[in-house]
């Protein structure tokens, strides 16, 4: 049909028209081959049911992350650190190994957050990193700053850090109103040895003292990580109570430090010596002891050192003190086999403070190797585990050989001053109230005397320990509140 409508317009019309549709012939049939090939295809994925839709998979929009928590401080992992995105619900747990896996993380940039126990006692608090989230990217290295970032940060103005240099860092606040002080003071206080001019050993005190800023924080650099430290705080009118502890492997604490004008102590006109004056305030405390399967601990001593105040635990491991000034305290308790345990409590005003204070089980010491056949006495073991504990000074058998004779070891101890009176030797003790007292003396776990010391050559002992108030005095002795020094000889057969 399409030859004869072409054939119609006669001369050069004509053959255009015709030239027009044959290439419209062309056209359609191509026209038909696609769309024959569109229906091929069509037919060859088309479901079986005529009322089922194309699915085609999309990308995922979230993953498993997994990564690793790492302390810079320890060079170490974390475990037991959680994990979680701040704003979401997702959280985990590390493992021993630091690692973890979090779920349901969305892909893209998110901020991912740890912290744990550790951390906190830092007052490193929350720590994490952005990380950009991918389908093919989906692992992360969190970390702590380390110890030389942290030195940058708060010691800018101090000396360079040595391989023993701990921080220590907090604020001072007002127990009764809670405000942060400006220009509070808190000082440090640690016991270290050193050869004096005739190469003998020597206990010397040592102190460093700061003062908070505009916001009531304090950094204390360059303070001993491995040694015992004492710590008070002072404000124009008030004070806390002295704070015990150690800084430990990663060489920064944080330490928060309660003042009152409970523990300003106003002179009675009654009264001829600052010792007979007792701190006192409205502040109660009420507790439990317990064992690390947590126990009760019955009839141990709980003691707060700062105010010369002890009591026992009853049969169901509680105690009560009353009366107390308000402030941060130390707070010990001591059982007979049991590790000494203590903690650092905050005390209101005209409020009662609960608590729960845990006493370890005594840790078995480690192996050492002695230079003869017989064991180690009940006596030297005993000695050994109080060494580890750190709360008195001691002396040993190798320092003694310097020494011509036992006063002059005990001269070179801290807080120990020696009397003569018409020969006599007497050994006293100055305690935290300015006073001093006779501490009781004990040879080979006797009581015994400063004559009967002085009268012995120094070969003739193998240790002497020192303890300088009635707090520190080990289980079993009787301090006479005030200390004890204990002397041990070769001949002890329980050594």
């Amino acid at each position: 049909m399409l030859e004869e409508w072409s054939s119609n317009g006669p001369g050069t019309g004509g053959k255009l028209m015709k030239h027009n549709a044959t290439r419209t012939v062309r056209s359609l049939k191509n026209s038909t081959m696609m769309v024959t090939l569109g229906s091929l295809l069509w037919f060859a994925v088309k479901p079986a049911s005529t009322n089922a839709q194309i699915t085609l998979p999309t990308p995922p929009r979230t993953v498993v992350l997994r990564g690793v928590v790492f302390d810079s401080l320890l060079l170490q992992p974390i475990g037991n650190a959680t994990v979680w995105l701040p704003g979401g619900s997702q959280s985990t747990k590390t493992a021993d190994d630091g690692r973890f896996e979090l779920d349901d993380v969305p892909i893209g940039r998110q901020f991912v957050a740890f912290s744990s126990p550790g951390l906190d006692s830092m007052g490193l608090g929350t720590l994490g990193k952005n990380v950009d989230v991918g389908a093919s990217n989906a692992r992360v290295a969190l970390f702590t700053p380390s110890f030389r970032s942290v030195w940058r940060a708060l010691c800018a103005n101090s000396v360079s850090a040595s391989k023993d240099s701990g921080i220590v860092w907090g604020t001072v606040r007002d127990a009764e109103s809670n405000t942060r002080l400006n220009g509070a003071g808190a000082s440090f206080t640690w016991y270290d040895m050193e050869l004096n001019a005739q190469k003998r050993l020597d206990f010397r005190a040592l102190r460093h003292d700061v003062r908070t800023d505009s916001t009531g924080t304090y950094y204390a650099c360059g303070l001993p990580s491995e040694i015992k430290i004492s710590s008070e705080a002072t404000g124009t009118r008030s004070a806390s109570g002295a704070i015990e502890y150690v800084i430990g492997d990663r060489r920064l604490v944080r330490v928060d430090l309660l003042v009152s004008t409970d523990m300003v102590l106003q002179k009675d006109l009654n009264s001829s010596t600052v010792a007979e004056m007792i701190a006192h305030g409205t502040a109660r405390l009420r507790g439990n002891v317990v064992d690390s399967k947590g126990k009760d601990v019955v009839g141990a001593t709980v003691t707060l050192a700062s105010v010369d105040t002890s009591v026992k635990t009853n049969a169901s491991g509680e105690f009560t003190m009353l009366n107390l000034p308000a402030g941060s305290h130390g707070l010990q308790a001591r059982q007979i086999g049991f590790a000494p345990a203590t903690m650092m409590v905050e005390l209101r005003p005209n409020a009662l403070t609960q608590l729960t204070l845990e006493m370890p089980n005594p840790r078995s010491l480690a192996t050492f190797n002695v230079r003869s056949e017989r064991a180690a006495g009940h006596d030297q073991l005993d000695f050994l585990s109080r060494q580890k504990s750190g709360m008195g000074y001691v002396v040993k058998e190798r320092e003694l050989k310097n020494r011509y004779d036992m006063v002059s070891v005990l001269q070179g101890m801290p807080s120990i001053q020696v009397e003569r009176d018409h020969g006599e030797v007497f050994f006293l003790m100055q305690n935290k109230k300015g006073g001093q007292c006779a501490p009781q003396i004990y040879l080979d776990k006797m009581r015994s005397s400063s004559a009967e010391i002085q009268a012995r050559k120094t070969e003739d002992f193998v240790a002497v320990e020192v303890y300088n108030s009635e707090f520190t005095v080990p289980i079993g002795y009787d301090g006479n509140y005030c200390g004890v020094i204990l002397f041990w000889t070769k001949r002890n057969p329980l050594w």
